[in-house]
């Protein structure tokens, strides 16, 4: 079962500034991103599974305020991301999962087939599509209108947090612990190139990240990287997993362009019943359903 708190009537005041200054600091420019949530002081005691809460009014999952069971900063927005290389079937597949929320319509499943990709590839094209799919929803002016939130507060996102298990992907967009900084910082300054001078692996991705990060940035979004075990990003690996056998594949349509760049919807998880049970966790079958 997820751990995660589904609340069905989500408060949507703002956390107290003297709760809660950490996450109202400002948007910086682009090249201010960060981990979450180590440089949140108000955070550091808390346990991971309660930095959560899934809006039932809006299938989102939103950023818990401290100390409060029902509050969270609604401006906020948890997507986590996975990627998947050929996970059951052949070498040059893979898949990419994105996770807003249960039955949230912005999850989306990517199938890569181009024969480049590796699994750091198919982590950093995960977080693209992530990074890609949040712009989407904050150019449309947030999350759904607040159909439920009959206070007429104004849901628009001004902080995102991307959830990866991919520490290359975490530590390359988000830095280290004790505010050590991003690799690609770094590498962008240095023409992408590594200390060493040689060209930076997979600097195409990176480059890519960099261009949604600085998109993100200009729109008042703040971007931020947050590590979690494997267990604690299930559901995102449920939505990359949830792929056609093999033999519902033609060896025509495993290459065509179509495969590489569409992107299919879906409504949470419960497409995962048709997984190979071998290959899903017992979460993915089992998540925690609206009441």
């Amino acid at each position: 079962m997820s751990r995660r708190r589904q609340v069905t009537n989500l408060k949507v005041e703002h956390c107290r500034q003297d709760c809660c200054s950490a996450l109202s600091r400002a948007v910086g420019t682009y090249k201010r991103t960060f981990r979450f949530p180590t440089v949140f002081g108000n955070y550091l005691d808390t346990h991971t599974i309660t930095f959560e809460v899934v809006d039932d009014a809006t299938s989102f999952i939103h950023v818990a305020c401290p100390d409060h069971v029902d509050i969270a900063h609604i401006d906020s927005i948890v997507v986590a991301v996975k990627g998947l290389h050929a996970p059951r079937y052949s070498d040059d597949t893979s898949t990419v999962g994105v996770y807003f929320g249960p039955g949230n319509p912005n999850n989306a499943e990517r199938f890569l087939s181009d024969g480049t990709v590796t699994g750091p590839r198919a982590e950093l094209h995960a977080a693209l599509a992530g990074l890609k799919i949040s712009r989407q929803v904050c150019t449309e002016g947030g999350f759904c209108s607040c159909p439920k939130h009959e206070d007429g507060h104004e849901c628009v996102v001004r902080h995102l947090i991307v959830k990866t298990e991919s520490e290359y992907v975490a530590r390359g967009m988000g830095g280290g612990e004790r505010d050590r900084q991003p690799w690609i910082w770094r590498w962008r300054e240095n023409g992408w190139l590594t200390i060493n001078q040689d060209p930076v692996k997979n600097r195409d991705l990176w480059k890519a990240l960099w261009r949604e990060l600085k998109g993100l940035s200009e729109m008042g979004v703040r971007v931020d990287w947050w590590l979690v075990p494997e267990s604690d990003n299930n559901e995102a690996y449920c939505v990359a997993g949830g792929m056609p056998s093999a033999t519902e594949l033609s060896p025509d349509e495993k290459h065509t362009e179509w495969l590489t760049d569409e992107l299919q919807r879906h409504s949470g998880c419960d497409h995962s019943l048709d997984m190979d049970p071998r290959a899903a966790p017992e979460s993915c079958v089992v998540l925690e359903k609206k009441a």
